[in-house]
C-alpha cells in the first residue's frame, strides 16, 4: 500500500536534530528575497517565519531583501536575531542583482543560499555560476511545472529543489529535475491566539472563508453550495480583492450587511452571506465562526490559512487540491471535497451541521497535528534538514 503524505512527512522529520543543540553544528543560511518589494503575502510570511525559527534553533541566518519592503521592515521589528542584507531584483534578467548576489556568495559567509520567488531564480543561478557557489537551493511555492528550457537552466545552476508540499515537489519532478535532487519539506506557521474578548462566537451554523477575493479561491463555489444546502447556515467572508463585486452579485438575495460588526451575532436563523472586508483580527474572527471553509479551485501549494485554522482547533472543510492533503487527512483532521463542486461542498456542510461532535473531534485532531508537525520550530527543523540532505547529494 502506498504511503500517505502524512507518513512521508513524519519520516522526513527528525525532531532530535535541532541545529547546534544537536551536535550537528550550525548552518550559515542566506535567504534571497530581492524580488519582494511591496507585498506581504504567503511567500513573504514564509521567509520571515522560517528565518526567525532557524535562527532560534541556533543557525546563522541572513535575509537579503528590498530596503523598505514589508518583509524587511517586519524582519527588523520581529526577527532581531536574523541578519539583513539589502538587495533588489528588478526583474529576472537584472544584471545588477546578479552582481550583488555574487558579492554575497564570494564573501564566503554562507554555507547555503536559498531563493524563493521566480525573478530571483535566474539571477541567483547566474551569480552561483559566476562565483562557483555550489550550495544554491530553490524553494518552489507553486504547483506548476516549469517550462523544459527553464528547468534545464535551473538544473545546471542549482544544487537542489524544495517543494513546500508533496504536490509542489511532484511538479518539480514533472519539470524534469532528477528526483534525488527534489525534496518535499512543508513548513508551518505561528499559531493564532484569539484575544480575551472573544466569547462563544457566532454559533455553530456559521462558516468562515479567509483570504484574498480572487477567482482561484473558489468563494463562488461556497456561495453556490450555501444555496444548495438543506440546512440553514451563514457564510462569513473575510478579505478583499478584484472578485468582490461579482461575488456580491452572486450572493444576491442572500447578501446581508449588518450596520455594525457587533450586530453580526444574534441574527441567526436564516441563510445569509456577510462580507466583512479585510481584518487584522484574524485570530478573533476565525475563532468565532463554527467552521472554516477553504474552497480553492486551483492547486494551492500549501495554505497558511489552513494551518492557522488547525492551530485554533477549528472544524475544516477544504478542497482536495495541491498540498492540502499534506496537512489534512480526510475524516481525521477535517473533510476534503472535490474542487469546484458546489453539490459536494453543500452535502459536507450539511453533514457538519447535523453532527457537530464529529467536526469538533476532527478540529482537535487537527490542532494536535499542528502542535506536533506544523509549528515554526518543527517546520524549520524539517526544512533545514532538507537543506542538509540536498547539499550531501551529488
Amino acid at each position: 500500500m502506498p504511503k500517505t503524505a502524512p507518513q512521508i512527512l513524519r519520516e522526513n522529520t527528525d525532531p532530535r536534530r535541532v541545529g547546534a543543540a544537536s551536535g550537528e553544528g550550525t548552518l550559515r543560511i542566506l535567504h534571497l528575497a530581492g524580488s519582494m518589494p511591496n507585498d506581504w503575502g504567503g511567500i513573504e510570511r514564509y521567509v520571515m517565519t522560517l528565518a526567525r525559527a532557524q535562527a532560534e534553533l541556533g543557525h546563522e541566518v541572513t535575509v537579503a531583501g528590498v530596503p523598505g519592503s514589508p518583509l524587511m521592515r517586519r524582519m527588523r521589528e520581529e526577527a532581531p536575531t536574523v541578519g539583513l542584507e539589502f538587495q533588489t531584483t528588478q526583474n529576472k534578467y537584472d544584471p545588477r542583482a546578479v552582481l550583488r548576489i555574487a558579492a554575497l556568495m564570494r564573501s564566503r559567509r554562507f554555507d547555503v543560499a536559498v531563493s524563493h520567488f521566480s525573478p530571483d531564480y535566474l539571477v541567483a543561478g547566474w551569480a552561483a555560476r559566476l562565483t562557483g557557489f555550489r550550495s544554491l537551493l530553490m524553494t518552489r511555492h507553486l504547483v506548476i511545472p516549469f517550462k523544459k528550457s527553464r528547468a534545464r537552466a535551473y538544473a545546471r545552476d542549482y544544487h537542489g529543489f524544495i517543494g513546500v508540499s508533496q504536490a509542489s515537489a511532484a511538479s518539480l519532478v514533472a519539470s524534469g529535475f532528477a528526483s534525488r535532487h527534489v525534496i518535499a519539506a512543508p513548513f508551518g506557521c505561528a499559531g493564532l491566539v484569539p484575544s480575551v474578548s472573544v466569547g462563544a462566537g457566532w454559533g455553530p451554523r456559521t462558516f468562515g472563508i479567509f483570504g484574498r477575493l480572487v477567482d482561484d479561491k473558489g468563494v463562488d463555489v461556497a456561495i453556490q453550495a450555501l444555496r444548495r444546502m438543506e440546512e440553514d447556515a451563514e457564510l462569513h467572508i473575510f478579505g478583499r480583492g478584484p472578485a468582490e463585486e461579482r461575488l456580491r452579485a452572486l450572493a444576491g438575495d442572500l447578501l446581508d450587511e449588518p450596520a455594525r460588526e457587533e450586530d453580526v451575532a444574534g441574527r441567526e436563523g436564516k441563510r445569509r452571506v456577510v462580507f466583512h472586508g479585510y481584518t487584522d483580527a484574524v485570530a478573533d474572527v476565525m475563532a468565532a465562526v463554527g467552521a472554516v471553509i477553504l474552497p480553492s479551485v486551483w492547486e494551492e501549494a500549501f495554505s497558511v490559512a489552513l494551518l492557522e485554522a488547525m492551530s485554533l482547533g477549528k472544524p475544516i472543510i477544504a478542497s482536495r487540491v495541491g498540498g492540502v492533503p499534506d496537512a489534512i487527512e480526510d475524516g481525521t483532521h477535517g473533510w476534503l471535497v472535490p474542487k469546484n463542486d458546489p453539490a459536494a461542498l453543500a452535502r459536507t456542510m450539511d453533514a457538519f451541521l447535523r453532527d457537530p461532535g464529529s467536526g469538533a473531534a476532527m478540529g482537535q485532531a487537527a490542532k494536535s497535528r499542528w502542535q506536533t508537525e506544523f509549528t515554526p520550530t518543527s517546520g524549520a527543523i524539517r526544512v533545514t534538514q532538507a537543506y542538509a540532505r540536498l547539499m550531501d547529494r551529488e
